[in-house]
């Protein structure tokens, strides 16, 4: 090896290796072990990357956060088998359950989303305050309505004055 070469890091490789994936930073990227052999080199392990500790930290404590599972009373609303109300395939045809279900369909394959059902996934409404404080001598000169404000057009308005 040559001198210049001597501290640098190397990995081995090979030609017939695929490019695609850069790296891998927690190794459980496949879960189910379909892709595990498609991206991993042919030539060299991998093992000059593995990290081995020598010093014991006994002040180190897991945490678990994990969620306990609740129990299936506790889920939410209880749901209904309704699959044979709505014909063969389950909800894709047959008996549809309520009007807007055929247009909320229609919106699944246009839009890739599921329609609102209830009001948990809405945003909170907030309640702003006016920036500007109304005093009682003030008078009405023109009330605008919101087609007419969104279009900007005000005909009593005079250019301004510096």
């Amino acid at each position: 090896m040559p001198e210049q070469f001597k501290d640098m890091p190397y990995q081995p490789f090979s030609k017939g290796d695929r490019l695609g994936k850069i790296s891998d930073w927690t190794g459980a990227t496949f879960q189910d072990k379909k892709y595990t052999s498609k991206y991993q080199s042919q030539f060299g392990a991998g093992s000059q990357y593995a990290y081995y500790h020598e010093e014991d930290e006994s002040s180190f404590h897991l945490v678990d956060t994990t969620r306990v599972q609740k129990p299936p009373y506790q889920r939410g609303r209880f749901r209904q088998n309704n699959r044979n109300m709505r014909g063969r395939g389950g909800n894709r045809g047959g008996y549809l359950q309520r009007p807007g279900d055929r247009k909320n369909q229609a919106n699944v394959k246009k839009y890739g989303k599921q329609p609102m059902r209830n009001q948990k996934n809405q945003a909170p409404i907030k309640n702003r305050d006016a920036s500007v404080t109304v005093r009682p001598d003030w008078n009405t000169i023109e009330e605008m309505d919101f087609p007419r404000l969104s279009k900007l057009s005000l005909p009593n308005v005079k250019e301004a004055e510096d």
